[in-house]
């Protein structure tokens, strides 16, 4: 919901849109097989509505880049499968 509120900053200042882009980046570094508990920050991080909501956002604004979707790609092989197991 934040990042939905606040998507019209992201126009209009280049402080805040540089800070969003390498906040995202450096989560996403956290997420990437080589990274300590990759596993479980790439699970939470790709099953979180604010993130998915905020992805969008970047991707409508032309902010995400080559590097993030890298990254976002690499992250997806170490999510969990969140599903409950059935009996």
């Amino acid at each position: 919901m934040y990042a939905k509120e606040h998507s019209g900053e992201l126009s209009i200042d280049t402080i805040k849109k540089n800070r969003v882009v390498r906040t995202c980046r450096d989560l996403l570094m956290m997420c990437i097989p080589s990274a300590a508990y990759s596993a479980f920050t790439a699970t939470a991080l790709q099953n979180d509505y604010d993130y998915m909501e905020l992805r969008a956002i970047l991707r409508d604004k032309n902010l995400w880049n080559e590097e993030l979707e890298k990254l976002d790609q690499e992250s997806l092989k170490c999510v969990y499968n969140t599903e409950p197991a059935r009996e």
